[in-house]
């Protein structure tokens, strides 16, 4: 009976996403947090069940944390659509032509998988860019999504979209992405096709499912289901252990280790530290593990808003969830904005503002944004008053639609 209600929890969670997107076609840009949110609700359903964490080493049991994570998606749900509906969408100067960035970027970026292949023909998505230009090939496959994302959005036509996300898809195949790589892309070309309002038929659902599902269809066959399974399980297990950390010892409002290091221009920002951040709640959910990830450069999955539990409680960590989901939904806009009205290089600035502030909400790393990051935002802020100086001056007549 108790899996029987998870499971209606999260079938009305869907269906309720589902109505808002036909009230409104903003609340389509949620996607990519629903989509993470259903990934973690069904992972605590298997956690409660008694399933094995491999990164605890621990069985799990009932502690109520599906109920509260659904309170949590539930929330942050209605309040996106809620902005959604009440915010105008306002509108932009067109100051800029479309530029046909993607195809060169896209021969780039597959002429390096080329040549990783040569030097490793092992590679996997994890040492692919392993040498002495690693960092480097990492900035152009930021570039290469960025611009992406860019060209989806600025794009008017279907067929274009499509064209754009296949071959993207393919590449993303080639470099050895899994699941996750096809899936966002595939939520992001809907999110695209929802705000242009193009009518959807339903082979381009087909299309859709194909492209985002066929990468976690081989991945199932050729690995046993006691693998997938472990997988499944490892995409709530943070938020888990977070409310078993809470039940027992309560909040920790420590943020010293995070003061301490405010001031740092000059280390750059990886994958976290384990002071404070996600990498803190890390250590504390899996003694373990959560150290030797880190110092190997890799995290856990969804810290998010897990860490709002560990630092401020349930109440308080649900306003604040709330808070930050407003915000994510007016930068997010603004940043679609700028894909569609804006050139190429104002958009790749807010972009990047977008993507540090995405791994808050999705992984709950809030050790980005230290004073090195608000010295590159006040720049940021200079070049967009530049800019709307200089935009002003052009004085184009097109106003976009809204």
């Amino acid at each position: 009976m108790d899996i029987l209600i998870k499971l209606i929890v999260i079938i009305g969670y869907c269906l309720f996403f589902v109505y808002l997107i036909h009230k409104e076609k903003r609340a389509a840009l949620y996607s990519i947090i629903v989509f993470g949110n259903v990934g973690v609700l069904v992972s605590l359903i298997l956690i409660e069940m008694g399933l094995y964490i491999t990164e605890q080493r621990v069985f799990g049991f009932q502690n109520g944390a599906f109920f509260i994570y659904s309170l949590f998606s539930y929330m942050g749900l209605i309040t996106f659509f809620t902005f959604s509906k009440i915010t105008e969408t306002g509108n932009f100067n067109f100051l800029s032509k479309p530029k046909k960035l993607f195809l060169p970027i896209y021969i780039l970026f597959a002429l390096i998988i080329f040549l990783a292949f040569l030097k490793n023909p092992d590679f996997n998505r994890f040492n692919i860019f392993d040498g002495p230009f690693k960092m480097t090939l990492v900035r152009i496959e930021n570039i290469f999504f960025f611009l992406f994302l860019y060209s989806l959005f600025r794009k008017k036509h279907i067929n274009e979209k499509i064209v754009i996300y296949v071959f993207y898809c393919i590449i993303m195949f080639a470099r050895g992405s899994q699941f996750g790589a096809f899936l966002i892309a595939g939520l992001w070309f809907f999110m695209s096709l929802k705000i242009d309002e193009i009518k959807i038929r339903p082979k381009y659902y087909i299309l859709l499912i194909v492209f985002s599902a066929l990468p976690f269809a081989i991945k199932i066959y050729s690995n046993d289901i006691s693998y997938s399974l472990m997988r499944m399980v490892l995409q709530g297990h943070v938020f888990w252990g977070t409310v078993n950390i809470f039940n027992e010892s309560g909040a920790n409002p420590d943020f010293s280790g995070f003061i301490s290091n405010f001031n740092d221009l000059f280390s750059s920002f990886q994958m976290g530290n384990i002071n404070y951040g996600f990498g803190k709640l890390m250590k504390e959910v899996s003694p373990q593990f959560g150290e030797m990830y880190m110092e190997g450069g890799v995290r856990f999955s969804a810290g998010y808003p897990a860490i709002l539990i560990y630092h401020f409680g349930y109440l308080s960590g649900l306003f604040l969830h709330l808070f930050f989901t407003i915000t994510y939904f007016y930068l997010i806009n603004f940043m679609i904005k700028c894909f569609k009205y804006k050139d190429v290089f104002f958009s790749y600035f807010y972009y990047l503002i977008f993507i540090v502030y995405s791994d808050l909400l999705i992984m709950g790393e809030y050790a980005h944004f230290r004073l090195k990051f608000l010295i590159k935002l006040g720049i940021l802020f200079l070049i967009h008053l530049l800019y709307k100086n200089y935009s002003n001056k052009k004085n184009t007549s097109f106003v976009a639609p809204n």
